[in-house]
């Protein structure tokens, strides 16, 4: 059973429709289906799943509706990290 543990709701003022997002931080099993979907709104970029028997944590990709493993998330911008500041030197 998944569990929304923190929940904060920002509503996107310039949205026609007046959809709703929520920021979330969900824990559940291994086993347990991720969510992608949540009633009356939408979840937002950035939120969190939790795994409480293996601590494995995953981040929500808002833009391609899936779960990724926190690891990932961090070693992508650790990357983007990398190249910026390739750049800057070669700038200078």
């Amino acid at each position: 059973m998944v569990t929304i543990y923190n929940i904060k709701k920002s509503e996107m003022i310039n949205h026609p429709n007046g959809e709703v997002f929520y920021l979330l931080e969900l824990r559940g099993l291994s086993t347990d289906e991720k969510p992608t979907t949540i009633e009356n709104g939408t979840i937002e970029n950035g939120s969190v799943f939790i795994e409480i028997d293996t601590q494995e944590v995953f981040i929500y990709d808002g833009e391609n509706e899936k779960w990724l493993p926190e690891a990932e998330v961090s070693n992508s911008e650790e990357s983007n990290s990398e190249e910026d500041n390739k750049k800057d030197d070669s700038e200078r």
